[in-house]
């Protein structure tokens, strides 16, 4: 090469004008962009935004949980057995209090779960699921005399829960029979 030659650099031709490579590499930076900052509000809403707000209607009416909404989101043992959101109560093994008591010291060794609210015959968790963080209220009633604890689980976004408060009841009825086995009782 002369030293009266330029060399010919990749970013643009002899004449100056830049290859098509390097403006298709900045228009594809371009599009990634938006998507970047999707995937970035995505992240944000899952770490933070899928908590939700506590419901206000949380809690008993007169002496029953709260009827749950039209939403297929939510699943209660006080619903008409006939709606798609019955479930069936959770028998107690004899003692309804201590069953009671037990199911509250099985919700503090579940994973992800916080009981906000408990007395003697009412307590108020949240469940906060693994990986969008979303989180479902969870609500047990004892009556003592029918030998039941009913339950009301709701998700508090979204529409749908794919039958997650449904498993988390059959889990917690499944625990609760096992516990009693476990100390003697009956499931």
């Amino acid at each position: 090469m002369h030293s009266s030659q330029q060399p010919h650099t990749p970013s643009s031709d002899s004449s100056g004008f830049r290859v098509a490579g390097e403006r298709s590499q900045r228009s594809c930076a371009r599009r990634r962009a938006p998507l970047l900052l999707v995937l970035s509000g995505v992240i944000v809403a899952s770490i933070s935004g899928c908590r939700g707000t506590r419901p206000a209607e949380l809690g008993l009416v007169g002496a029953v949980l709260r009827p749950c909404p039209e939403r297929p989101n939510c699943v209660s043992s006080e619903a008409p057995q006939a709606a798609a959101h019955f479930v069936a109560p959770l028998r107690t093994g004899g003692d309804a209090r201590a069953d009671f008591g037990r199911l509250r010291e099985l919700l503090g060794k579940i994973p992800r779960v916080t009981v906000v609210t408990a007395t003697d015959a009412y307590i108020h968790a949240e469940c906060e699921s693994k990986l969008m963080r979303f989180v479902d209220d969870l609500e047990l009633r004892l009556d003592a005399e029918g030998g039941v604890v009913h339950v009301r689980s709701g998700a508090r976004l979204g529409y749908r829960d794919f039958d997650v408060n449904r498993e988390r009841v059959e889990l917690l009825r499944a625990l609760l029979a096992s516990s009693a086995n476990d100390v003697g009782g009956q499931p």
